[in-house]
């Protein structure tokens, strides 16, 4: 049974088709993309905490200033909801690379 062109299987790692962004033999896209994920998650996450650690130094050297004080809680709040977003973010990428079939390579 001869094939129709468009039917036949294209073989795996055809090198008539080059990947214009491999830098090494063994490069995947997806862990590219899996690795860029995670280092922002974590520069995000660093981020967080940094602020949440400014708003208590700026809460201790309020010394009982209402307009400092509120400016402080209004950063650590503000810092407990970009933590928040963050994992909620991570979540939902991890959901959808594991449901497109990309496993993160590098997983916190």
């Amino acid at each position: 049974m001869a094939h129709i062109l468009a039917q036949a299987p294209a073989p795996l790692g055809d090198p008539a088709v080059p990947n214009p962004i491999a830098t090494e033999p063994g490069f995947v896209f997806d862990t590219l993309v899996a690795q860029v994920f995670n280092i922002l998650f974590i520069g995000a996450g660093i981020l967080a905490v940094l602020f949440i650690i400014i708003s208590g130094i700026m809460f201790i050297l309020s010394f009982g200033r209402d307009e400092a004080r509120a400016r402080a809680a209004k950063t650590f709040f503000s810092a407990i909801i970009g933590l928040v977003i963050v994992f909620t973010a991570y979540l939902v990428v991890n959901v959808a690379l594991s449901a497109l079939g990309i496993d993160p390579f590098y997983r916190i």
